[in-house]
């Protein structure tokens, strides 16, 4: 590998005068070919670094450009793809072939009679929770007027620990309340999601067999599917509006519970701060039952031990 040290002469080619000197091409030197090897060993001088070829300017610029469009293509590229792809559509659901509706309606019906089933238990657990959730709310209307006025009156801390204990004892009722109507109301969404895709299948099974062609007792039986599911589903729907309207009240029972806990916490930390501040007498004092009883008891030892001393 060889450098080339005068860009202005060109081997082979006629030198140029207007890079050698006055002199004309005569005074032009020769080309200096040396090795790499030399090249890095030696001092570079400043005129060396001048006459260095250099990366033409729009070059550079044209090859940064490349540079940063390829990257910013690349960053994108995955963004694209993904917001380019479309999202998959719903199949249609699939008809029950019409020689089939015997057996797939009996098939129906049974998986009807197991939901409704599930509905039934959940509706009426759901009544249960809501005599329960009657009792605590008149529980709760009975105390909450009592302990509002007896929080105004400086309690002392015994009373506000029993008070907070009857307070809790609310608040772990309602939360196993809340608990099981969250577990009948995720069994309730369930059901209606089976039940959506029974009656999505029947629908459009009950459409293709309105057809001339149909027997009439292949499609009496695809209605009283279609029926069956119908009144089904407002059941399950029903139990499940039931349970939603349980736990907005319950919500409102523990927003109450919660209420009233933060009432006595601050009437606690108040009688904490109060608690070394004196409210009556010391036992010490003269004015006292106690006192007045000291002072005789200690007048009796005084002359006691002083008519002792004497008779020594």
């Amino acid at each position: 590998m060889t450098t080339n040290l005068f860009p202005g002469c060109y081997p082979g080619l006629k030198p140029r005068p207007e890079f050698c000197g006055p002199a004309g091409a005569k005074n032009c030197p020769k080309p200096a070919l040396f090795s790499l090897r030399t090249a890095l060993s030696s001092k570079p001088t400043p005129l060396a670094l001048f006459s260095a070829p250099l990366i033409p300017e729009s070059l550079l610029r044209i090859v940064l450009l490349i540079i940063l469009v390829l990257l910013s293509s690349a960053g994108t590229a995955p963004g694209v793809q993904a917001s380019a792809s479309p999202a998959k559509p719903t199949p249609a659901p699939t008809p029950i072939a019409l020689a089939k509706v015997p057996l797939e309606a009996q098939s129906a019906l049974t998986s009807l009679q197991e939901i409704d089933a599930n509905v039934s238990r959940d509706r009426s657990s759901a009544d249960g929770i809501a005599r329960t959730l009657s009792d605590l709310t008149s529980e709760i209307d009975a105390r909450i007027a009592d302990d509002t006025r007896l929080l105004t009156t400086s309690p002392s801390l015994d009373v506000l620990y029993r008070l907070k204990l009857a307070w809790e004892s609310f608040g772990v009722r309602l939360l196993v309340s809340a608990r099981e109507l969250t577990q009948h109301a995720a069994s309730l969404e369930e059901q209606l999601v089976r039940l959506d895709q029974l009656n999505k299948t029947w629908q459009a099974t009950l459409q293709s067999a309105k057809q001339p062609e149909t027997p009439p007792l292949v499609l009496q039986s695809v209605e009283s599917v279609v029926g069956s599911i119908e009144r089904t589903q407002q059941a399950a729907e029903s139990g499940r509006d039931h349970v939603l309207t349980l736990q907005s009240h319950l919500s409102e029972q523990e927003a109450r519970v919660r209420t009233a806990l933060s009432s006595i916490e601050q009437a606690e930390t108040q009688a904490l701060k109060n608690i070394f501040v004196r409210d009556s007498r010391p036992i010490w004092s003269l004015e006292t039952n106690l006192g007045t009883e000291w002072e005789t008891q200690w007048r009796v030892v005084f002359f006691a031990t002083g008519n002792i001393r004497r008779v020594q």
